[in-house]
């Protein structure tokens, strides 16, 4: 019986020890310059979102907590670009997440699709060939953050173009059509001017949200009066390979058929073709969250 109620005891006693171990962010070693290259961080960025498929790195050092996300899916990137995208900081752990870093926001860039050589080589005959490809360009990047949950001095709509704050942030799309977003804020915008050893045991959660597109307002059909237009077809960028585009890209809008044509980017937001709202894959009307519990590395 004294074995038993030993046992008992032992047992009772374990979970009160345990505590749920977090990992901690990248320490960031060098500097990084928020320009929507990713150089300054490595080749494989360390966690990876299922659905949505992004890729992204959180570090920090003493003053600065550092945001890297590269974006391949074409829905994601055409949400981002026309619905905006928000960082969230949640400081006690508790999920409710008040410091929201919204960039881009959306209206606030321009996106255009244009034709590239892409040269590859035949893995039959061994020659080189080159491909059209149509690839996004940003031609107005985002200026402006919307900041929440800050300190006072820097919550609302912020310049990012010679900021005395220290927040930077900037999106750019590389040659294989990958969107990279790169942020630096300041620690003591938000939470402290400097870190110290006992930081290294602060949990922060960290979320990421790309907002809702709007939906498209309701579009009529004009098939039925003699000039066969349909309103809310894509954009025909190519005049016959059938991708079609209206700023970022458009993830299977078939375009062209008894509408007008244009090359023309949009503005971020507006997302609009012919004068009305495009429609387009239903996911891109809802938004998409991902969430992630670490804690502070202080060296």
């Amino acid at each position: 019986m004294k074995r038993i109620l030993s046992f008992l005891m032992l047992l009772s006693f374990f979970p009160s020890c345990t505590h749920e171990i977090y990992r901690s962010l990248d320490w960031q070693r060098t500097k990084v310059t928020a320009d929507g290259w990713d150089i300054e961080w490595p080749d494989q960025l360390r966690f990876l979102d299922p659905k949505t498929k992004i890729t992204y790195g959180i570090s920090n050092d003493l003053h600065n907590l550092y945001v890297c996300m590269n974006v391949t899916d074409p829905a994601i990137k055409e949400q981002i670009i026309h619905g905006g995208m928000e960082f969230r900081i949640d400081t006690l752990g508790k999920k409710v997440f008040p410091v929201v870093f919204g960039f881009p926001v959306a209206g606030d860039m321009t996106v255009t699709r244009e034709m590239h050589a892409a040269v590859h080589k035949n893995d039959i005959q061994g020659e080189r060939q080159v491909t059209p490809v149509m690839r996004q360009k940003i031609v107005n990047p985002a200026t402006e953050a919307r900041l929440t949950g800050f300190k006072p001095a820097y919550n609302g709509t912020v310049s990012l173009v010679n900021s005395t704050s220290g927040i930077s942030a900037a999106l750019n799309i590389d040659s294989l059509d990958v969107l990279c977003y790169e942020a630096v804020i300041p620690l003591n915008t938000f939470f402290k001017e400097e870190l110290t050893l006992a930081d290294s045991n602060r949990v922060f959660n960290y979320g990421i949200t790309i907002n809702a597109m709007a939906p498209p307002a309701a579009h009529e059909s004009a098939g039925g009066n003699g000039g066969g237009s349909s309103r809310g077809k894509g954009v025909n960028m190519t005049g016959g390979m059938g991708n079609t585009m209206s700023g970022g890209m458009s993830g299977g809008h078939q375009g062209g058929t008894g509408g007008q044509h244009s090359s023309s980017g949009s503005r971020g937001g507006e997302h609009r073709e012919n004068g009305v709202p495009a429609t387009g894959n239903d996911e891109m009307y809802s938004a998409k969250q991902i969430t992630n519990k670490l804690r502070f590395s202080v060296k």
